[in-house]
């Protein structure tokens, strides 16, 4: 190996020593040491022809030198020779040099929900001089804003503070400063019991969420209780039957187990905290017991996701020959603590340059708030997905272009926060903001969006969240526009519908809103709408499990084994997601010309039909006012009966009184007037109900359009028999006019509209039957 190897190589291992603490950018020498060669190697050849300049390279092509312009540095990502592992803290944030991992583990069954019993206890928060306090982390915010960053944070100072060492043997040892971890101070109460209190966002006062933190010196077999003392919100989803997450590292390494639910008598209540007086605290308590004696065990409010998992994950596409074909990962920008933020652009690249540019875009962004790890799963689900090989996947890529923002929130995700970013706010009430050094991650994904909308139509954009208080998997979209376009408020509502039925027991169409509260005109889904992108959406999904699964699977938590293949699976419920959301999207405007084609037949033949009966009724009952016969001597129908009065020479127009007195049943008649135009009126809710029915593939809204045409189709005739029957002696077939043959022919194209649907019914069947991931056949 040559000395310059040498060279770089040490210089690589000291950046990632556990002891390098620079503040510098560590790439910056190597990246000097480039552009001092490039600018010698340009000067030897070009300097008789180019300007001076270090980004020009010259490439050796066809027995000549041609000059071409160097890829900026700023757009890649990801190293040719693998990613480093530089994560930037805040430089006062003390972190311990081990890096946690944990295993991918599908549990073998889904995992109960916990049944509350009614009778589960709610400890007391002890006075401060009760306990022992045997974690406090050191307050990492000491500055009352965020000021800079350094590699790997600050050296670790002693965290564990016994007050007696008697009873250390068996007391547990915890620890959470550690990458994306979250506990700022620990009490034992009793030789089993202990009081845990979350950190804060940093730079905040509140936001107490997530936490992850480790604990080891463990015993089997005894039942412990933890308590989280300091929760904000009111309700939670702990009440409803989510449990905590236990990982052990015991369990993984035997059994290769990893995480999973724990946690009996659990129960989320206020407090006897205050803040100030005035804020109210809420604690949640449960009990557990350690599966090995001596273990280390991790417990966490959802399945972690860290930024290294990110990067790791994002290593392996770039180092993969065919996924790096259509996936290219770049640079969006570098958050307010220099940790770089990632866009990736998916797509397969086409020969024809006019082809490329009429793809439309679909835009995702995940994990704006940092303690929504379920975000992040879905967006790997997806991912996983949308860069395999199947044929739909192919498609998609083949149709669209699509720009992934994977974590917008690096920095709030690796400190632990729950909501914020190091400026202390949310990012997803920020959109509208112009302040780029504060927000860089949301000006820049503002800043893409706008420039991709300049140079293409954007079908889709959608941010990925978790939701903490409610259950099911829902979207919020965005109606009410001032200039709004007709029809509009209902293309708003088509893709969530579509997620409904292609995912009925976990995603809710009921529980999506379409509204736009004052509070929330800062979020992403809001200010991309005002842009111009129509559907526009936030993607919401529970922490905890669903109620729209049969009786028998309720008490379940979320697993991806119950619908998604398990190939894309991980042992979390959010990845069940992502099968169901490409299938959305192929179903959007993804299919063959051909079936385009065949869709528009069909559905040009139902209107076609329901013009033909609607007007043929029309002119019959409304044009010749349902005039049966119509001669000079004799007019007889609905509303007239007019006979030739032979005296007076001219014809003489019968009312009821006059009818009864000459035998007429008059009930009758206006029983046949009611059901002969009211068929009319059955005929026009037909038509809007099919055309509804087309639109959004819904089975249930055919049925009803059949039931009225098959209301229609009886009624009309027994109208126009019962006129003719009490009118028979005045009345002969011969003198029968236009007007009967007209009501002859909208029955036979109610006949025949009625058997095309019937028979359409009958061919395709319901979009997504029960127990199946995808249909079989399903509504053209």
């Amino acid at each position: 190996m040559s000395e310059d190897s040498n060279k770089d190589k040490k210089q690589v291992e000291e950046l990632i020593d556990d002891d390098y603490n620079s503040d510098e950018d560590p790439f910056s020498q190597f990246l000097t040491e480039d552009l001092e060669q490039c600018a010698f190697f340009t000067d030897s050849f070009c300097d008789q022809f180019l300007p001076r300049t270090t980004q020009i390279l010259l490439e050796y092509n066809s027995g000549k030198w041609v000059p071409r312009l160097r890829e900026p540095r700023d757009l890649y990502g990801l190293s040719p020779a693998g990613h480093l592992h530089l994560v930037r803290w805040p430089h006062q944030y003390e972190v311990i040099r081990d890096r946690i991992e944990h295993i991918e583990w599908v549990p073998p069954h889904p995992e109960p929900l916990y049944i509350p019993s009614g009778l589960e206890a709610e400890p007391l928060c002890p006075e401060p001089s009760e306990g022992a306090v045997v974690y406090l982390a050191d307050e990492a915010d000491k500055d009352s804003s965020f000021m800079c960053s350094r590699i790997g944070g600050s050296c670790p100072s002693k965290q564990v503070l016994p007050q007696s060492w008697d009873d250390w043997d068996n007391t547990l040892i915890f620890e959470a400063r550690f990458e994306s971890g979250n506990l700022q101070k620990v009490v034992k109460i009793s030789d089993f019991e202990y009081q845990l209190t979350l950190r804060t966002d940093l730079y905040t006062k509140k936001h107490t969420q997530w936490y992850y933190f480790q604990v080891t010196n463990t015993q089997a077999g005894i039942p412990y209780r933890f308590t989280i003392v300091n929760f904000t919100k009111p309700t939670s989803l702990y009440n409803r039957g989510m449990r905590p997450l236990l990982y052990s590292e015991a369990e993984a390494k035997i059994h290769k187990v990893g995480w999973q639910r724990t946690g009996d008598e659990i129960k989320y209540f206020k407090n006897n905290l205050s803040q100030d007086g005035h804020h109210q605290y809420f604690s949640l308590t449960w009990t557990f017991q350690f599966p090995h004696d001596r273990d280390t065990c991790y417990f966490a409010h959802c399945y972690p996701y860290t930024y290294s998992n990110l990067q790791d994950y994002l290593s392996a596409i770039a180092g993969d020959p065919k996924r790096s074909m259509f996936c290219k990962i770049r640079i969006l920008c570098h958050s307010l603590a220099r940790n770089i933020v990632y866009v990736l652009t998916i797509t397969n690249p086409l020969q024809d340059f006019q082809e490329e540019k009429r793809k439309a875009a679909v835009i995702l962004t995940a994990r704006v708030h940092p303690g929504e790890t379920n975000s992040s799963w879905m967006m790997k689900g997806f991912l996983d997905y949308i860069l395999g090989d199947s044929k739909s996947a192919q498609l998609l890529r083949d149709t669209y272009i699509f720009k992934v923002v994977p974590m917008l929130n690096p920095d709030g995700v690796i400190v632990g926060n729950y909501r914020c970013s190091l400026a202390g706010r949310d990012l997803n009430r920020n959109y509208k903001s112009d302040l780029k050094d504060s927000f860089p991650s949301i000006w820049y994904t503002r800043s893409m969006i706008k420039r991709i909308m300049d140079e293409r139509r954007v079908l889709l954009y959608c941010d990925l969240h978790g939701h903490s208080r409610k259950e099911n998997v829902f979207m919020y979209g965005c109606e009410k526009r001032e200039q709004q376009e007709e029809g509009a408020s209902f293309h708003q509502r088509v893709f969530p519908l579509i997620m409904s039925k292609n995912c009925p027991d976990k995603f809710s169409f009921s529980d999506c809103s379409f509204k736009i509260q004052k509070s929330k005109e800062g979020t992403g889904r809001v200010v991309m709408w005002k842009m111009g992108i129509s559907n526009s959406y936030t993607l919401e999904v529970t922490f905890c499990g669903s109620k729209l699964a049969p009786v028998r699977h309720r008490s379940r938590d979320f697993f991806v084994c119950d619908s998604a293949p398990p190939s894309l699976s991980l042992s979390f419920q959010e990845e069940t997601m992502q099968l169901k959301f490409q299938q959305a999207l192929v179903k959007h405007s993804t299919e063959p010309w051909w079936q385009k084609y065949k869709r528009c037949l069909v559905y040009l033949s139902h209107l076609a039909l329901e013009a033909g009966y609607i007007a043929l009724l029309f002119y019959a009952l409304v044009w010749e006012v349902g005039d049966i016969v119509r001669l000079p001597t004799k007019i007889i129908g609905f509303f007239n009966f007019c006979l030739w009065d032979k005296e007076d020479g001219k014809l003489d127009c019968l009312a009821l009184g006059d009818l009864e007195k000459m035998g007429v049943f008059t009930v009758g008649l206006m029983l046949s007037r009611v059901l002969v135009y009211v068929t009319p009126v059955l005929c026009l809710f037909v038509a809007t109900t099919t055309l509804q029915a087309q639109c959004l593939k819904d089975r249930d809204i055919w049925k009803f359009a059949r039931y009225l045409l098959i209301i229609g189709s009886i009624i009309l005739p027994i109208g126009v028999a019962l006129f003719l029957y009490h009118t028979r002696k005045w009345i002969q077939i011969s003198e029968y006019g236009t007007v009967f043959v007209t009501l002859l022919g909208a029955m036979v194209l109610m006949l025949l509209h009625l058997i095309i649907i019937v028979l359409y019914l009958a061919r395709f069947k319901d979009p997504l039957p029960k127990g199946e991931v995808c249909p079989a056949k399903s509504l053209p």
